[in-house]
């Protein structure tokens, strides 16, 4: 044995995890809701910045074709922006609707 015994080092971290008084361990339904969560937050943002982008650069690419000024890189840049924010704002307004449907007393009058 020298001065790193790898095997033992292991053993304790993997004892030690598991003999951990009142640690909080996390329910697999909760992370996975967790990672949901996160990955609805994360993928509104590259939706805002890249739906633009994709569409004026077609724009563009339609502009060179025809010879006309960026007209069409404007205007698909704008669209985009603006499907960006209406995907968004429709997506946020049925997930509060499905969130309010589900509380207790939903359906009563």
């Amino acid at each position: 044995m020298g001065l790193l015994d790898c095997d033992r080092i292991h053993k304790r971290r993997v004892q030690t995890r598991r003999q951990t008084p009142g640690a909080h361990h996390v329910d697999l339904e909760q992370k996975r809701e967790l990672t949901n969560g996160v990955f609805h937050q994360s993928h509104g943002s590259f939706e805002l910045a890249l739906a633009p982008v994709i569409l004026a650069l077609l724009g563009f690419a339609l502009d060179h074709l025809f010879g006309i000024t960026p007209v069409c890189t404007v205007t698909f840049a704008v669209a985009g922006t603006i499907g960006a924010f209406a995907k968004l704002y429709y997506g946020y307004r049925a997930a509060m609707d499905a969130q309010h449907a589900r509380r207790p007393g939903a359906g009563l009058p």
